[in-house]
């Protein structure tokens, strides 16, 4: 067979039935290993730069060589790779050559080199597969560079990928700008903030949708503060701003924008991190509202970063912690984070610390930080721990916002909140479907339902069905945003009894001005209630008293007849002053009741000096009717009357015996017995005072009168019937006293007919 092998357009030698390499000159001075196998693979020819790469010279055109000259091949992967299955047995086998492919070359010493090999294969005249050439190079030093840059690389992509995750993991909004303003990152609090998801690459100084100053004025883009910091190379700080996301809803927020420069000092770009302050305005405008004392917001930057190792001492602050923590960077950096802490935060600090660096876990908290005055500073850290390559955790971030206002509006809240629970009233708040959502310890004495009971169930539980309407009209009123003050009403406690009420009903409002609910305050006019019915009462009865009293005196005046004015003046005198010293009495025990014993007393007072006693009395302690009590004053000084002018009291001598007692059948019977006056003997007619009597006890009364002129002396009994004299008694039983109860007034003493 003859075959003739080219290099290039050149013919460079043929033999028949072998392929001899002709030009050996040339062939070893290529500085390239280089072999030649024919169409089985047996390798015909090497050059020297071969052998040195194999490490060994094969035999050639020893059918056992067969493919490379190698001892051993590998794939890139370390994998064992066949002779049979290399690159030059797949040339041989497909008739395509390859190209730049990379294989592992084992040595007999047992080093190994990495080899890329070129492999062309060798066609005859009739285009036959007649064997192959393989030009390689040892390529391991290269490999190892590039293995190193790639390392290089991976490492710088490695810190890019750390910071991005640093600033991914923030909680705050953090984007990042090329030196045009063009935005080349943003992190996931930053797109929440915004509303919006900018164009990476294309839109320029700030994510939001649209910008305005603190007052409203529309702010462009371009003039924003992360524009400035670019264009005057330096970072802005004290700015406030609003951020508008496409829904219309608006996010105050504080910039913090600062350039990046190279190591050559050029601006190659600037980092924003942007501070949501909705809730620390939320707060300053709950303290404006609630204290009133504050006329405007004054907006601060409130976030400060730090960054401390593993023990907690600091490594890194901004300017704005420093102002948090009233101390200057280069104090702060011989300093801990244990040293400026609150001593009654440290111990939970200090196990959430240590538990960051333990095991790499993030942590919140709220504490105080001491400045050198000795005043503390609230703040809220959110803290998370940084991680190094080795896995580990090599620092610790915190980002420190000051929240010293929102804890002052926290203590006003529970200052307010002690005063709701401790109040006697009832103080409610509920929504606007009448759902209760807060119940103090007032609400629970008062209704008698426990908060538990109460709280996320509808406020007519307590209200009457007779009333429930008036639910309805109040929730009306309150989403007109109407007040309601000292609405008096009826509620129902849990018992089941009826509760007099007075309420003062206010609508309660959320930050933007919503009616969203009420609060009530509920006082118990039970008492007051029943004092103005009794005053009311007292005012009836005392009108009706009056009337009562002046007709009787109407009465006792028709009825007194007498020769002249001076005796008419005189008993009609007598006789109203039996009914005063009656009213006296009433008077003294609330028109409950007069005893009977100090009703006759009043009268006979001047007859009962001690040393010489004229009158003797005696009976139970029994307590009058008011009625009975002043018709029975009247019978009594008629009979004194009688007495002192004509009977036993006229003379020195005479005696007076009244006792008093009650029958078993519950009547009241009164005696009255004269002794040692003038004889007596029956009246021809009846007088004025007997006539009285008679009036009273008989037609008044409903009682009996029996009179008994004996000549020692008159003797009187009066006896009134149970169903009139419904009067109350207690005997002088030990340990008994008065028992008493509420009766009417007395009737009119009627005038004689004519």
């Amino acid at each position: 067979m003859r075959v003739e092998l080219l290099a290039g357009s050149q013919t460079v030698g043929s033999v028949e039935g072998s392929l001899p390499f002709v030009g050996d000159a040339l062939f070893e001075a290529l500085p390239a290993a280089v072999y030649v196998c024919d169409k089985d693979g047996v390798v015909l020819h090497c050059n020297e730069r071969a052998t040195e790469l194999w490490g060994r010279t094969p035999k050639l055109g020893d059918p056992s060589e067969r493919f490379c000259g190698s001892l051993h091949l590998h794939t890139l992967q370390g994998e064992p790779l066949a002779h049979a299955q290399c690159p030059m047995a797949d040339v041989l086998r497909t008739g395509r050559p390859v190209r730049d492919q990379e294989v592992i070359i084992e040595r007999p010493d047992g080093s190994r080199i990495v080899a890329l090999v070129n492999i062309a294969p060798l066609h005859d005249a009739a285009g036959q597969v007649v064997g192959a050439v393989n030009c390689f190079v040892d390529i391991t030093e290269r490999q190892r560079t590039e293995q190193e840059l790639r390392a290089s690389k991976e490492a710088v992509e490695e810190g890019e990928r750390r910071v991005r995750e640093l600033l991914e993991s923030l909680p705050v909004a953090v984007y990042t700008t090329d030196a045009q303003g063009r935005i080349t990152f943003y992190n996931g609090a930053a797109l929440e903030l915004w509303g919006c998801r900018p164009e990476i690459g294309k839109s320029e100084w700030c994510g939001s949708w649209r910008l305005y100053w603190p007052d409203g004025r529309p702010m462009a883009h371009d003039q924003c503060p992360m524009a400035i910091a670019l264009r005057e190379g330096r970072a802005i700080r004290g700015y406030e701003a609003i951020a508008e996301r496409p829904d219309g809803t608006r996010v105050p927020f504080i910039p913090y924008p600062t350039p990046l420069r190279d190591r050559a000092g050029n601006i190659i770009g600037a980092i924003n991190m942007l501070i949501d302050i909705t809730e620390r305005k939320r707060s300053e405008e709950l303290i404006r509202n609630r204290e009133q004392r504050l006329s405007a917001i004054f907006a601060q930057a409130s976030a400060g970063v730090a960054e401390t190792d593993v023990t907690g001492r600091f490594v890194l602050v901004n300017d704005r912690y420093c102002a948090i923590t009233g101390r200057s960077r280069e104090e702060l950096l011989r300093l801990s984070m244990q040293d400026i802490t609150h001593i009654a935060d440290l111990p939970r600090n200090m196990a959430l610390f240590r538990r960051a660096v333990e095991h790499g876990k993030p942590f919140e908290i709220e504490k105080r930080y001491i400045r050198p005055d000795g005043s503390p500073v609230w703040v809220n850290n959110s803290v998370f721990p940084v991680i190094g390559p080795s896995g580990r955790v090599e620092n610790v971030t915190a980002i420190s916002i000051e929240i010293s206002e929102r804890k002052r509006a926290e203590q006003l809240q529970l200052r307010l909140a002690s005063i709701i629970e401790s109040s006697d009233d009832a103080i409610v708040s509920k929504n606007l479907l009448g759902i209760v959502q807060t119940w103090n310890k007032g609400a629970e004495r008062l209704f008698g339902y426990t908060a538990d009971e109460m709280i996320g169930r509808s406020i007519t539980m307590i209200i009457p069905d007779d009333r429930l309407q008036e639910e309805t009209d109040i929730l009306a009123r309150i989403r007109r945003g109407e007040r309601m003050e000292h609405y008096e009403t009826v509620r129902r406690r849990k018992d089941g009894s009826l509760v007099d009420i007075s309420l003062s009903i206010s609508p309660m409002v959320d930050s933007d001005g919503n009616v969203i609910g009420a609060s009530k305050i509920a006082r118990d006019i039970s008492e007051r209630k029943r004092r103005d019915e009794q005053i009311a009462l007292l005012a009836r009865e005392t009108d009706h008293r009056a009337k009562n009293l002046l007709a009787l005196v109407q009465a006792i005046v028709h009825l007194t007849s007498g020769d002249d004015i001076a005796k008419f003046k005189q008993a009609v005198d007598g006789r109203l002053r039996a009914l005063a010293n009656t009213h006296k009495l009433l008077s003294g025990t609330l028109w409950t009741g007069a005893d009977i014993a100090e009703l006759i007393e009043h009268e006979l007072l001047p007859y009962l000096q001690e040393g010489n006693p004229r009158a003797k009395l005696s009976g139970p302690n029994i307590v009058l009717e008011p009625q009975l009590a002043q018709s029975l004053a009247l019978a009594v000084h008629e009979l004194t009357t009688n007495a002192v002018k004509y009977g036993a009291l006229s003379v020195p001598s005479g005696q007076l015996e009244v006792d008093w007692q009650r029958t078993e059948d519950g009547r009241i019977r009164v005696r009255w017995i004269e002794s040692g006056g003038p004889p007596v003997s029956a009246p021809r007619r009846f007088g004025f005072g007997t006539n009285v009597m008679a009036r009273v006890i008989r037609d008044q009364l409903n009682g009996e009168f029996v009179l008994d002129w004996r000549p020692q002396g008159l003797s009187c009994e009066l006896t009134v019937a149970p169903s009139t004299a419904a009067a109350h008694a207690a005997t002088q039983e030990a340990g008994q006293g008065i028992h008493q109860t509420k009766v009417q007034a007395p009737p009119f003493l009627s005038p004689p007919a004519n």
